[in-house]
């Protein structure tokens, strides 16, 4: 049903043995359903979410599921929604709701941490230079972000190695209180023309990975990126 465009930025997540596969398709978000996390994922036909349903794009979805095990599905592009999940995963419990922070472009990841949940959203452009990472915090998982700080971004505008730091996921090493994140940015080596590429107008990106540290107020120490 998507024609097979724009097939962006998906998420996974296990719940009751099952594997859940949300992706961005021709600017809806999709879902797909496995008894493996390899697959073969089936498709349920239908956007979960229909772009013209919702302002902004709905692309880039993040799922969530909390320490009772209530699942939340995040996406958008201009505007950042929430929408608590049925038992199914692939039908909402509820009305999806607007909770845009300031300076959200995309690509939302919540995660949650000794009872704070976070925010964490991409401001300004996939293409950008200064594409980067911001967050915010709160109480609950359905809930505009309070605060607005900047997680991740390339150390200064005269640096041509680091560029675009953005489009993320944050992970945790099960039992443990040591947190990582993952995010793509400009290909350092590759800038210039490379055939079938436009670098510099970030279309050609490499994969890194950083440690996220935490001070004893529970914010998130900002991430210097490095070669």
């Amino acid at each position: 049903w998507t024609g097979g465009q724009r097939a962006w930025a998906p998420a996974v997540c296990e719940k009751n043995g099952k594997y859940y596969f949300y992706y961005s398709g021709n600017g809806n978000i999709g879902a797909a359903v496995a008894d493996n996390p390899c697959g073969p994922f089936v498709d349920i036909g239908h956007p979960l979410a229909a772009n013209d349903d919702y302002d902004g794009f709905a692309i880039d979805p993040d799922v969530f599921i909390d320490d009772d095990g209530t699942p939340y599905l995040y996406w958008g592009n201009g505007h950042m929604y929430v929408v608590k999940l049925s038992d199914d995963m692939v039908s909402f419990d509820g009305e999806p709701v607007d909770i845009t922070p300031p300076d959200f472009r995309e690509g939302t990841c919540v995660f949650k941490r000794k009872g704070i949940y976070y925010y964490t959203w991409c401001q300004d452009d996939t293409r950008s230079p200064d594409y980067h990472v911001r967050y915010g915090k709160g109480s609950i998982p359905m809930q505009k972000p309070e605060g607005n700080t900047v997680l991740l971004s390339r150390r200064n505008a005269d640096d041509d190695k680091i560029k675009g730091t953005g489009h993320h996921t944050i992970l945790n090493i099960p039992g443990t209180d040591e947190w990582y994140i993952v995010y793509h940015r400009f290909c350092a080596d590759l800038y210039g023309d490379v055939e079938g590429y436009s670098t510099e107008a970030g279309n050609h990106r490499e994969l890194c990975m950083d440690r996220l540290f935490f001070d004893e107020e529970g914010n998130i120490i900002p991430v210097k990126p490095t070669r």
